[in-house]
Protein backbone atom coordinates (compact mmCIF):
# COMPACT_ATOMS: atom_id res chain seq x y z
CA UNK A 1 0.00 0.00 0.00
CA UNK A 2 3.23 2.66 0.74
CA UNK A 3 4.11 2.08 -2.81
CA UNK A 4 0.54 2.85 -4.25
CA UNK A 5 0.54 5.99 -2.22
CA UNK A 6 3.47 7.06 -3.59
CA UNK A 7 2.76 6.52 -7.01
CA UNK A 8 -0.68 8.43 -6.42
CA UNK A 9 1.25 11.24 -5.05
CA UNK A 10 3.46 11.29 -8.14
CA UNK A 11 1.26 11.48 -10.62
CA UNK A 12 -0.75 14.21 -8.64
CA UNK A 13 2.58 16.18 -8.22
CA UNK A 14 2.98 15.67 -12.15
CA UNK A 15 -0.40 16.83 -13.26
CA UNK A 16 0.73 19.94 -11.25
CA UNK A 17 3.20 20.91 -13.81
CA UNK A 18 1.47 19.73 -17.12
CA UNK A 19 -0.36 23.60 -17.62
CA UNK A 20 2.27 25.59 -16.18
CA UNK A 21 5.26 24.93 -18.55
CA UNK A 22 6.45 28.03 -20.04
CA UNK A 23 9.38 29.71 -21.96
CA UNK A 24 10.86 33.21 -21.80
CA UNK A 25 10.60 36.10 -23.61
CA UNK A 26 13.87 38.31 -24.09
CA UNK A 27 13.92 41.61 -24.96
CA UNK A 28 16.72 42.76 -27.60
CA UNK A 29 17.70 46.50 -26.42
CA UNK A 30 20.01 46.82 -29.74
CA UNK A 31 17.22 45.16 -31.99
CA UNK A 32 13.58 46.58 -30.96
CA UNK A 33 12.01 44.93 -34.17
CA UNK A 34 13.09 41.39 -33.02
CA UNK A 35 10.52 39.58 -30.93
CA UNK A 36 12.11 36.79 -29.07
CA UNK A 37 11.55 34.03 -26.78
CA UNK A 38 11.31 30.17 -25.89
CA UNK A 39 9.59 27.73 -25.35
CA UNK A 40 9.64 24.00 -24.41
CA UNK A 41 8.42 21.34 -26.56
CA UNK A 42 7.47 17.46 -25.91
CA UNK A 43 10.56 15.35 -27.47
CA UNK A 44 8.40 12.45 -28.94
CA UNK A 45 8.18 8.79 -28.13
CA UNK A 46 9.86 7.93 -24.77
CA UNK A 47 11.61 4.41 -24.41
CA UNK A 48 11.07 3.76 -20.84
CA UNK A 49 13.06 0.79 -19.38
CA UNK A 50 12.66 0.01 -15.66
CA UNK A 51 14.23 -2.15 -12.94
CA UNK A 52 12.76 -5.21 -11.01
CA UNK A 53 13.43 -3.85 -7.16
CA UNK A 54 10.33 -1.14 -7.34
CA UNK A 55 9.05 -2.14 -10.12
CA UNK A 56 5.36 0.11 -10.04
CA UNK A 57 7.11 3.44 -8.20
CA UNK A 58 9.87 3.56 -10.94
CA UNK A 59 7.46 2.95 -14.24
CA UNK A 60 5.89 6.08 -12.22
CA UNK A 61 8.79 8.50 -11.83
CA UNK A 62 9.43 7.82 -15.91
CA UNK A 63 5.71 7.65 -16.65
CA UNK A 64 4.32 10.87 -14.83
CA UNK A 65 6.92 13.70 -16.29
CA UNK A 66 7.03 12.00 -19.62
CA UNK A 67 3.52 12.92 -20.06
CA UNK A 68 3.03 15.54 -18.13
CA UNK A 69 4.91 17.57 -21.16
CA UNK A 70 2.97 15.44 -23.89
CA UNK A 71 4.98 12.99 -24.35
CA UNK A 72 3.83 9.27 -25.74
CA UNK A 73 5.45 5.95 -24.21
CA UNK A 74 6.46 3.01 -24.47
CA UNK A 75 7.25 0.75 -20.96
CA UNK A 76 9.14 -2.36 -20.79
CA UNK A 77 9.40 -3.35 -17.30
CA UNK A 78 11.79 -5.90 -16.30
CA UNK A 79 10.96 -9.27 -17.10
CA UNK A 80 11.57 -10.47 -13.59
CA UNK A 81 8.49 -8.25 -12.37
CA UNK A 82 6.22 -7.42 -15.42
CA UNK A 83 2.71 -7.59 -13.87
CA UNK A 84 2.32 -4.59 -11.66
CA UNK A 85 3.37 -2.12 -14.97
CA UNK A 86 1.14 -4.45 -17.01
CA UNK A 87 -1.70 -3.69 -14.84
CA UNK A 88 -0.70 0.02 -14.67
CA UNK A 89 -1.24 0.51 -18.12
CA UNK A 90 -4.25 -1.81 -18.53
CA UNK A 91 -5.91 1.14 -15.65
CA UNK A 92 -4.62 3.58 -18.00
CA UNK A 93 -6.30 2.39 -21.23
CA UNK A 94 -9.85 1.82 -19.54
CA UNK A 95 -9.51 5.44 -18.33
CA UNK A 96 -9.65 8.72 -20.25
CA UNK A 97 -5.61 8.45 -21.29
CA UNK A 98 -6.05 8.35 -25.22
CA UNK A 99 -5.48 5.04 -26.97
CA UNK A 100 -1.70 4.87 -28.51
CA UNK A 101 -0.41 7.19 -25.27
CA UNK A 102 0.81 4.96 -23.41
CA UNK A 103 1.95 1.75 -24.28
CA UNK A 104 4.11 -1.28 -22.53
CA UNK A 105 6.04 -4.59 -24.01
CA UNK A 106 7.44 -7.24 -22.17
CA UNK A 107 10.90 -9.38 -22.59
CA UNK A 108 14.45 -8.77 -21.76
CA UNK A 109 17.33 -7.25 -23.15
CA UNK A 110 16.77 -7.95 -26.95
CA UNK A 111 13.59 -6.01 -26.33
CA UNK A 112 15.01 -3.63 -25.00
CA UNK A 113 18.05 -3.26 -27.84
CA UNK A 114 14.63 -2.91 -30.04
CA UNK A 115 12.94 -0.41 -28.44
CA UNK A 116 16.22 1.79 -27.69
CA UNK A 117 16.95 1.21 -31.26
CA UNK A 118 13.37 1.72 -33.25
CA UNK A 119 13.62 5.24 -35.46
CA UNK A 120 10.40 6.46 -33.37
CA UNK A 121 11.73 6.64 -30.02
CA UNK A 122 13.14 9.83 -29.94
CA UNK A 123 14.34 9.86 -25.98
CA UNK A 124 15.16 6.77 -23.49
CA UNK A 125 15.39 6.63 -19.93
CA UNK A 126 16.66 3.63 -17.82
CA UNK A 127 16.92 2.49 -14.42
CA UNK A 128 19.00 -0.52 -13.90
CA UNK A 129 23.07 -1.97 -13.55
CA UNK A 130 26.09 0.18 -14.68
CA UNK A 131 26.87 -2.52 -17.21
CA UNK A 132 23.67 -2.08 -18.40
CA UNK A 133 23.49 1.60 -18.39
CA UNK A 134 26.82 1.59 -20.34
CA UNK A 135 24.77 -0.76 -23.05
CA UNK A 136 22.16 1.50 -23.33
CA UNK A 137 23.86 4.22 -23.61
CA UNK A 138 25.96 3.13 -26.53
CA UNK A 139 22.97 1.53 -28.68
CA UNK A 140 21.79 5.01 -28.23
CA UNK A 141 24.22 6.76 -29.44
CA UNK A 142 24.34 4.38 -32.29
CA UNK A 143 20.78 4.19 -32.70
CA UNK A 144 18.57 6.15 -35.68
CA UNK A 145 18.59 10.18 -34.21
CA UNK A 146 21.44 10.49 -31.68
CA UNK A 147 19.22 9.84 -29.12
CA UNK A 148 19.01 11.57 -25.48
CA UNK A 149 19.44 8.90 -22.30
CA UNK A 150 18.51 9.68 -19.02
CA UNK A 151 20.23 7.07 -16.88
CA UNK A 152 19.60 6.10 -12.97
CA UNK A 153 22.35 3.15 -11.70
CA UNK A 154 24.05 1.21 -9.34
CA UNK A 155 25.01 2.81 -6.10
CA UNK A 156 27.75 2.07 -3.18
CA UNK A 157 26.15 4.72 -0.89
CA UNK A 158 28.10 5.99 1.82
CA UNK A 159 26.91 6.94 5.41
CA UNK A 160 28.66 8.51 8.34
CA UNK A 161 27.85 8.15 12.12
CA UNK A 162 29.86 10.71 13.90
CA UNK A 163 30.36 10.93 17.69
CA UNK A 164 27.62 13.21 18.77
CA UNK A 165 24.60 11.34 16.81
CA UNK A 166 21.54 9.53 18.32
CA UNK A 167 22.73 6.42 17.84
CA UNK A 168 19.28 4.58 18.33
CA UNK A 169 18.25 6.90 15.54
CA UNK A 170 20.71 5.86 13.27
CA UNK A 171 21.08 2.35 13.83
CA UNK A 172 16.82 2.17 13.47
CA UNK A 173 16.95 4.32 10.13
CA UNK A 174 20.00 2.43 8.85
CA UNK A 175 19.25 -1.18 9.32
CA UNK A 176 15.42 -0.21 8.01
CA UNK A 177 16.50 1.44 4.65
CA UNK A 178 19.24 -1.19 4.62
CA UNK A 179 17.26 -4.89 4.87
CA UNK A 180 14.08 -2.89 2.77
CA UNK A 181 13.57 -5.26 0.00
CA UNK A 182 15.97 -7.56 0.85
CA UNK A 183 18.47 -4.88 0.23
CA UNK A 184 17.24 -4.58 -3.37
CA UNK A 185 17.77 -0.67 -3.72
CA UNK A 186 19.98 1.37 -5.53
CA UNK A 187 20.63 3.69 -2.14
CA UNK A 188 20.56 1.22 0.43
CA UNK A 189 23.26 2.76 2.49
CA UNK A 190 25.66 -0.05 2.64
CA UNK A 191 28.52 1.65 3.41
CA UNK A 192 28.88 2.64 6.76
CA UNK A 193 31.48 4.54 8.65
CA UNK A 194 31.53 5.01 12.35
CA UNK A 195 33.79 7.27 14.39
CA UNK A 196 36.00 5.03 16.43
CA UNK A 197 34.25 6.94 20.22
CA UNK A 198 31.30 5.10 19.42
CA UNK A 199 31.88 2.08 17.03
CA UNK A 200 31.30 -0.98 19.48
CA UNK A 201 28.08 0.83 20.71
CA UNK A 202 26.20 1.05 17.28
CA UNK A 203 27.55 -1.66 16.10
CA UNK A 204 25.77 -3.48 18.59
CA UNK A 205 22.68 -1.29 18.44
CA UNK A 206 22.79 -2.35 14.74
CA UNK A 207 22.84 -6.33 15.59
CA UNK A 208 19.97 -6.12 18.03
CA UNK A 209 18.03 -4.02 15.02
CA UNK A 210 19.24 -6.37 12.20
CA UNK A 211 17.98 -9.27 14.08
CA UNK A 212 14.57 -7.96 14.59
CA UNK A 213 14.24 -8.47 10.70
CA UNK A 214 12.15 -11.94 10.09
CA UNK A 215 12.76 -14.05 7.45
CA UNK A 216 10.10 -15.65 5.14
CA UNK A 217 7.69 -15.40 2.81
CA UNK A 218 6.28 -12.62 1.88
CA UNK A 219 2.85 -13.65 2.79
CA UNK A 220 3.47 -13.88 6.41
CA UNK A 221 2.65 -10.78 8.49
CA UNK A 222 5.23 -11.28 10.22
CA UNK A 223 7.76 -11.09 7.62
CA UNK A 224 10.17 -8.08 7.18
CA UNK A 225 12.84 -9.47 5.07
CA UNK A 226 11.76 -11.60 2.39
CA UNK A 227 14.09 -13.64 -0.27
CA UNK A 228 16.02 -11.99 -2.92
CA UNK A 229 14.75 -11.67 -6.74
CA UNK A 230 15.71 -15.16 -8.34
CA UNK A 231 18.87 -17.49 -7.98
CA UNK A 232 20.93 -15.01 -9.98
CA UNK A 233 21.36 -12.42 -7.77
CA UNK A 234 20.51 -15.13 -5.16
CA UNK A 235 23.45 -16.77 -6.46
CA UNK A 236 25.58 -13.35 -6.98
CA UNK A 237 25.43 -12.16 -3.29
CA UNK A 238 26.15 -15.20 -1.98
CA UNK A 239 29.63 -15.38 -3.83
CA UNK A 240 30.27 -11.78 -2.35
CA UNK A 241 29.23 -12.89 1.12
CA UNK A 242 31.81 -16.43 0.49
CA UNK A 243 34.46 -14.24 -1.33
CA UNK A 244 34.89 -11.84 2.04
CA UNK A 245 34.68 -14.96 4.67
CA UNK A 246 37.20 -16.74 2.86
CA UNK A 247 39.50 -13.83 1.69
CA UNK A 248 38.90 -12.60 5.47
CA UNK A 249 38.45 -9.05 3.84
CA UNK A 250 36.00 -8.03 6.92
CA UNK A 251 34.84 -9.61 9.92
CA UNK A 252 31.41 -11.31 10.02
CA UNK A 253 29.16 -9.60 13.29
CA UNK A 254 25.77 -11.40 11.74
CA UNK A 255 24.21 -13.42 9.06
CA UNK A 256 26.36 -14.49 6.09
CA UNK A 257 24.71 -18.07 5.68
CA UNK A 258 21.38 -19.00 3.12
CA UNK A 259 17.83 -18.62 5.82
CA UNK A 260 15.86 -21.28 4.07
CA UNK A 261 16.36 -24.53 2.60
CA UNK A 262 14.19 -23.59 0.02
CA UNK A 263 13.80 -20.56 -1.94
CA UNK A 264 16.24 -17.54 -2.48
CA UNK A 265 16.18 -16.17 1.35
CA UNK A 266 19.49 -14.89 2.95
CA UNK A 267 19.88 -13.86 6.43
CA UNK A 268 20.56 -9.79 7.27
CA UNK A 269 23.83 -9.91 7.02
CA UNK A 270 26.74 -7.63 8.65
CA UNK A 271 30.52 -7.21 8.00
CA UNK A 272 32.67 -5.08 10.07
CA UNK A 273 35.94 -4.10 10.04
CA UNK A 274 36.36 -3.60 6.17
CA UNK A 275 39.42 -1.99 4.44
CA UNK A 276 38.70 0.59 1.95
CA UNK A 277 39.78 -1.78 -1.10
CA UNK A 278 37.90 -4.88 -0.15
CA UNK A 279 35.89 -6.25 -2.68
CA UNK A 280 32.90 -6.03 -0.72
CA UNK A 281 33.45 -1.80 0.03
CA UNK A 282 34.03 -1.10 -3.91
CA UNK A 283 30.95 -2.85 -5.53
CA UNK A 284 27.30 -2.77 -5.42
CA UNK A 285 26.31 -6.11 -4.18
CA UNK A 286 22.70 -5.39 -4.22
CA UNK A 287 21.48 -7.64 -1.10
CA UNK A 288 20.56 -7.64 2.61
CA UNK A 289 24.21 -6.61 3.17
CA UNK A 290 25.45 -4.16 5.20
CA UNK A 291 29.48 -3.09 5.29
CA UNK A 292 30.66 -1.48 8.14
CA UNK A 293 34.04 0.25 7.15
CA UNK A 294 37.55 0.59 9.74
CA UNK A 295 35.90 3.29 12.57
CA UNK A 296 37.80 6.22 11.96
CA UNK A 297 38.58 9.14 13.39
CA UNK A 298 38.45 12.49 11.13
CA UNK A 299 36.16 12.97 8.60
CA UNK A 300 38.15 14.11 5.42
CA UNK A 301 39.53 10.45 5.75
CA UNK A 302 36.29 9.48 5.03
CA UNK A 303 35.34 12.09 2.34
CA UNK A 304 39.30 11.10 0.83
CA UNK A 305 38.36 7.26 0.69
CA UNK A 306 35.11 8.45 -1.23
CA UNK A 307 36.55 10.94 -3.17
CA UNK A 308 37.68 7.67 -5.57
CA UNK A 309 34.48 6.23 -5.13
CA UNK A 310 32.82 5.53 -9.16
CA UNK A 311 29.61 5.80 -7.09
CA UNK A 312 27.62 9.10 -6.25
CA UNK A 313 23.94 8.11 -6.02
CA UNK A 314 23.32 9.13 -2.71
CA UNK A 315 24.78 9.84 0.93
CA UNK A 316 24.37 10.29 4.57
CA UNK A 317 25.32 11.53 7.51
CA UNK A 318 24.47 11.14 11.62
CA UNK A 319 25.52 14.44 13.87
CA UNK A 320 24.46 17.31 14.98
CA UNK A 321 27.64 19.36 14.27
CA UNK A 322 26.71 22.29 11.74
CA UNK A 323 30.50 22.39 10.58
CA UNK A 324 30.76 18.42 9.82
CA UNK A 325 27.33 18.94 8.35
CA UNK A 326 28.50 21.63 5.79
CA UNK A 327 31.52 20.18 4.69
CA UNK A 328 29.83 16.82 3.94
CA UNK A 329 27.41 18.54 2.26
CA UNK A 330 29.94 20.66 -0.12
CA UNK A 331 32.18 17.66 -0.26
CA UNK A 332 30.51 14.53 -1.06
CA UNK A 333 29.27 13.86 -5.14
CA UNK A 334 26.05 12.21 -4.68
CA UNK A 335 22.89 13.17 -6.07
CA UNK A 336 20.60 12.39 -2.72
CA UNK A 337 21.98 13.63 0.69
CA UNK A 338 20.19 13.00 4.06
CA UNK A 339 21.27 14.69 7.22
CA UNK A 340 20.02 12.93 10.04
CA UNK A 341 17.57 10.75 8.42
CA UNK A 342 17.95 8.22 5.46
CA UNK A 343 15.45 6.86 2.74
CA UNK A 344 13.13 9.53 2.39
CA UNK A 345 12.25 10.42 -1.28
CA UNK A 346 9.65 12.97 -2.28
CA UNK A 347 8.10 13.74 -5.54
CA UNK A 348 9.16 17.44 -5.78
CA UNK A 349 13.06 16.53 -5.55
CA UNK A 350 15.04 15.50 -8.31
CA UNK A 351 16.32 11.96 -7.96
CA UNK A 352 19.46 10.63 -9.79
CA UNK A 353 23.47 10.18 -9.19
CA UNK A 354 26.86 11.43 -10.21
CA UNK A 355 29.60 9.91 -11.36
CA UNK A 356 28.63 6.53 -12.51
CA UNK A 357 26.16 6.20 -10.82
CA UNK A 358 24.18 8.39 -13.88
CA UNK A 359 23.10 11.56 -15.35
CA UNK A 360 19.63 13.11 -15.84
CA UNK A 361 16.98 12.77 -13.15
CA UNK A 362 13.58 11.03 -12.21
CA UNK A 363 11.40 13.31 -9.82
CA UNK A 364 10.93 17.63 -9.35
CA UNK A 365 10.70 19.91 -11.78
CA UNK A 366 14.30 19.09 -13.21
CA UNK A 367 12.78 15.58 -14.73
CA UNK A 368 10.54 17.38 -16.87
CA UNK A 369 13.73 19.14 -19.13
CA UNK A 370 14.20 15.56 -19.96
CA UNK A 371 11.62 14.84 -21.60
CA UNK A 372 11.51 18.49 -23.37
CA UNK A 373 13.59 20.72 -25.60
CA UNK A 374 13.71 24.00 -25.49
CA UNK A 375 12.76 25.92 -28.50
CA UNK A 376 14.15 29.75 -29.49
CA UNK A 377 12.09 31.93 -31.59
CA UNK A 378 13.18 35.39 -33.08
CA UNK A 379 9.87 37.21 -34.71
CA UNK A 380 10.89 40.64 -37.20
CA UNK A 381 7.85 42.01 -36.05
CA UNK A 382 8.38 44.66 -38.90
CA UNK A 383 8.54 42.65 -42.09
Amino acid sequence: MEDVDRVSDTFRYFAGHADKLAGDHHSVIMHPQFETYTTREPIGVCGLITSFNYPLLLATWKLAPALAVGNTVVIKPAPQTPLSTLYLVHLMKNSKVPAGVVNVVTGGEEIGKALIDHIKVAKVSFTGSIIGGKSVLSTACCAHGLKPVTLELGGKSPVVVMPDADLDKAALLISNAMFANAGQSCCAPSKLYVHKHIHEKLLDKLKVCAESWEVGSLSDPNTKLGPVIDRRQFDKIMDYINFTIKNKEGHILLGGRRANEHGFYIEPTIFCNVKPNARIALEEIFGPVLVIMEPFSELENVLRIERDSPYGLAAGIFTHDTRAINIFKRKIRAGTIWVNTYNYIFSHLPFGGFKTSGFGRDLGKESLEDYSIPRAVIEDTLG
